[in-house]
């Protein structure tokens, strides 16, 4: 029994991210699962208005304004107050948009 329980730790439990009851797909290339999520500059100023939940490794844009991963927001509490109080102070954040992408990504997570 214990062979079989750390057969399935270390082989078929490993993709399992307990972050999320079921793993978000990239919303760029809608085929690899999502890590990060990323921010773009919008076409008439420096306001980041569109987010995105992505990949990490589909091509960036020069509109790409940040990205963050799952795991340095979602780390812990203080991690996520952190990362949402730094983009606060940078006062370019359109939160309207932000909370819509946190909104799809609870969706597509089960949240």
């Amino acid at each position: 029994m214990v062979e079989a329980l750390n057969y399935l730790a270390s082989n078929i439990l490993v993709d399992v991210d307990p972050m999320f009851k079921k793993q978000p797909i990239c919303e760029l290339c809608d085929q690899k699962p999502a890590t990060t999520i990323v921010g773009y500059r919008s076409a008439t100023g420096p306001t980041v208005s569109g987010w995105k939940y992505a990949c990490g490794s589909c091509p960036t844009t020069p509109d790409e304004a940040k990205s963050f991963g799952f795991d340095d927001l979602f780390a812990n509490p203080s991690a996520t107050v952190s990362m949402l109080a730094n983009l606060e102070d940078a006062g370019t954040t359109d939160w309207h948009s932000f909370m819509a992408m946190m909104q799809r990504l609870r969706s597509a997570t089960n949240g």
